[in-house]
Formats: C-alpha cells, structure tokens, sequence
C-alpha cells in the first residue's frame, strides 16, 4: 500500500473509480478531474494497492469557509494558500471497503493540513456518514447549502486550534480500557451529547508507559485525542477523565478545566 499525490496521468484510473463510487448524479466526470488535476494535483491523495487505485481524496483550498457547488465547478477557486482544506470527495472502490483505507487517506489529508499551517478541513457528507467523520474530529454544522446531485449534504468542519490537534490528528473513537478504579479522578458526568466542563488531572508517568494499559480511567465509551506532541488524554464519559503521557515530567501533578464537546458518543472539541 502507497499513499502519493496524483498526476495527470491517473486521469482515468481516477475518473474510473469515482464512477464506481458515487452515483452519476453525484460523480464528478473526467473533464472535472482534469481541471482539478491541472491546477492542484498535489491537493488529490491515492492510495495504490499493487499499482491499483482502490481509493482517493481530493479538495481545493481556500480561503472561503465553506464549500459549495460552484467549487466542483471551478478549479480556478482554489487558492494555494487557502486557509481552509476543502474535501470533495473519500472514494473507495466497492470491493476494498471496510478496510479502513478511506481512513487512511483522510488521516493523511488531515496531517498535510496541519503541516501547511491551514486553519482546518471542510467536507460536507450524508447524515449516514456524520458519525463517521466525527471520530477524525470533525464537527457537524448543519445541513449545507449545497446540492449536489439532488441530495442532502450536511457541512463538517475540523479547526486545529479548537480540536487541539497537532501531528496526525488522529481521533479515534471506541477505545475500550480494562475497568479499573480510579480514585480521586473527576466525573464527567453521563451525557454522550453537547457541552459541559470536566476537570482534567495532567499527571508525570514514564515516556514508555502505555495509555491504552493504564489504570486511569473506566467506561465502554471512550475517546482518544491527541491534544499535543506530549500528550495523549483519554476521557471515559460517567466515570472519570484524566490525562496521560506527560513525557516532559510535569510535577506536581496539574489540574486544568476544559470544555468538551461531545457529539454521537465521540469528543469534537475541547477548549482550555
């Protein structure tokens, strides 16, 4: 498996494969690809398989904050120092879905966002589909002004500054810890929905140490965000929260306040 940017002559191995993806309503066709792959062939990410593409991720950027039709239109819109990544399709081919390569890609979008200094990420998807995208951290807006195709798009924007996400910016969700006590953390309290302030205790463990054996937190529900090149926080929604992997040996230990919001189960932003 390979990641790359696209060039002109994956053309037609990419026209292909959005074909098999999207209804013809929805699919964009080669004249499209073609003007896109002319202006920003370094904002489309493949995934090969044995010199296969079996999935892909294109957008332009811009400084515009959200995205409408005329931007698959209009390749002429992107602007290379856009503020805003846009991503206008996650194609994988039928017969290698549900092996997590669309993750991949958007993983990897994600990482060249936050190296290119861009403020976040924008797509818009079906309400099927929104849960999906929460757990990379983005967060649902609203149903969009688009529409494509004839269908209901909901707009999902990722910012870095509020996910506090730095490196990959993975965001995984459904992570689940030995249930083991925790005394002297502090509840979260039980919602899985909105906004609501938790207590976070920032303590010195070894660099080795690993978060996913600690005895930090309880609960099925569980989501990981890395907040920081330094840290990892796991937070257990009705039990406790606290904060992992401080390899820079903070001491004593620190308590930070911090809203979170929480939307279908999964952390979307946290706020110091």
């Amino acid at each position: 498996m390979k990641i790359r940017n696209a060039a002109i002559n994956d053309l037609a191995a990419i026209t292909a494969a959005e074909a098999e993806c999207f209804p013809k309503a929805e699919a964009a066709g080669e004249q499209s690809f073609a003007e896109r792959l002319s202006v920003y062939p370094d904002h489309f990410w493949l995934l090969e398989d044995e010199g296969r593409i079996v999935a892909f991720v294109n957008g332009m950027t811009t400084d515009l904050p959200d995205l409408t039709d005329k931007m698959y239109e209009n390749a002429q819109m992107h602007q290379p120092d856009g503020k805003w990544q846009m991503i206008f399709g996650v194609d994988t081919i039928p017969s290698c879905r549900k092996k997590g390569y669309a993750a991949m890609l958007i993983k990897q979008a994600i990482a060249d966002a936050k190296a290119q200094g861009r403020e976040g990420l924008v797509l818009t998807c079906k309400e099927k589909l929104l849960a999906y995208y929460a757990k990379f951290g983005f967060v649902q807006e609203g149903v969009s002004q688009s529409v494509h195709g004839g269908a209901v798009w909901y707009q999902m924007r990722l910012r870095f500054e509020q996910a506090g996400i730095v490196g990959n910016g993975s965001l995984s969700a459904g992570i689940r810890l030995p249930e083991l006590s925790a005394p002297g953390y502090c509840s979260a309290g039980a919602a899985t929905e909105g906004m609501f302030l938790v207590a976070m205790i920032f303590t010195p463990v070894p660099a080795a140490f690993s978060s996913r054996t600690s005895p930090i937190c309880t609960g099925a529900c569980a989501c990981m965000l890395r907040m920081q090149s330094i840290m990892s926080m796991i937070f257990s929604f009705g039990i406790s929260c606290a904060v992992l992997t401080d390899t820079m040996g903070m001491s004593p230990p620190v308590t930070r306040t911090v809203l979170v919001t929480v939307r279908a189960g999964c952390v979307t932003s946290l706020r110091a």
